[in-house]
């Protein structure tokens, strides 16, 4: 194949790959109408309480919070289709991969974050190691969330209990 080919063959794959990214944007819920801001000390005080400590710094000084129903829409809007499958793509990638779509529907102005730790005999919630996510709504309550159903039910929030934190990210 010639270099002219090849290359006109790779303008034709990078098309297709950015027409995909515009319509995968282009479905992402509306975008969150704010509730407030918290600092980062606000964060690491208030998580702390839930037993969650934030591995480094939160990095922003001041973060956006979210309401309550913004998150839900996008919870309710969120699906990840990819099949578990232990130690390859498992619970910290499926919280990784939310925590991720959450910040580009943010535009990483709100708080959404990641927990890997452990429920410490909530009687729901008693688990082995295990990563999820974790949001504060605008009213400073920590919840979590988890497609996995582990740490809470599924596609819902659930008012965040004492946990064993073994690495959070703000």
């Amino acid at each position: 194949m010639c270099l002219i080919t090849a290359h006109a063959h790779l303008i034709k794959e990078n098309e297709k790959l950015s027409a995909r990214v515009a319509e995968l944007e282009g479905n992402l819920p509306e975008p969150p109408s704010g509730g407030g801001k918290i600092t980062s000390a606000e964060i690491h005080n208030l998580l702390r309480s839930c037993g969650i400590i934030i591995s480094g710094s939160t990095s922003d000084r001041e973060t956006l919070l979210l309401r309550r129903q913004d998150a839900q829409r996008f919870l309710d809007w969120y699906r990840d289709t990819h099949p578990y499958t232990a130690d390859k793509y498992d619970c910290d990638k499926y919280a990784w991969c939310m925590r991720a779509a959450a910040i580009k529907w943010t535009h990483g102005e709100y708080l959404w974050g990641y927990i890997d730790g452990e429920g410490l005999g909530e009687i729901n919630y008693a688990f082995p190691s295990h990563g999820w996510n974790f949001v504060i709504f605008d009213d400073l309550s920590v919840w979590f969330c988890d497609e996995l159903a582990l740490a809470a039910p599924e596609d819902e929030f659930y008012e965040a209990y004492k946990i064993k934190c073994y690495s959070a990210k703000a």
